[in-house]
């Protein structure tokens, strides 16, 4: 998670760019001390979906557990993935104009 400030409508108000886990908020200075969430309205928003868990990812994360010391401490099966939802980011020979 972390923030980013700056005038993203040049209104000459400092707005707000959060970023969290699935994506991010955008935040508008309404100038009078309050924030309006525009991240919608602003093309902006989570593009997560949750994605399978294959038995690769399950050995990933089990060996990440273990080099932490958690192995054991942690049950692998309470994790889930996540992915990009945009299929830009998802190479298809079908769409290799679109890159």
């Amino acid at each position: 998670m972390g923030a980013s400030v700056g005038d993203y409508n040049n209104d000459g108000w400092p707005d707000l760019l959060v970023t969290c886990f699935g994506g991010v908020v955008l935040y508008r200075n309404n100038g009078d001390g309050t924030f309006t969430d525009v991240t919608r309205s602003a093309g902006l928003g989570a593009d997560c979906v949750e994605k399978p868990m294959r038995d690769e990812h399950r050995a990933e994360l089990f060996a990440r557990l273990d080099a932490a010391g958690l192995a054991g401490e942690v049950d692998v099966a309470d994790f889930r993935r996540y992915g990009s939802a945009r299929a830009l980011y998802q190479f298809h020979v079908d769409h290799a104009a679109a890159y």
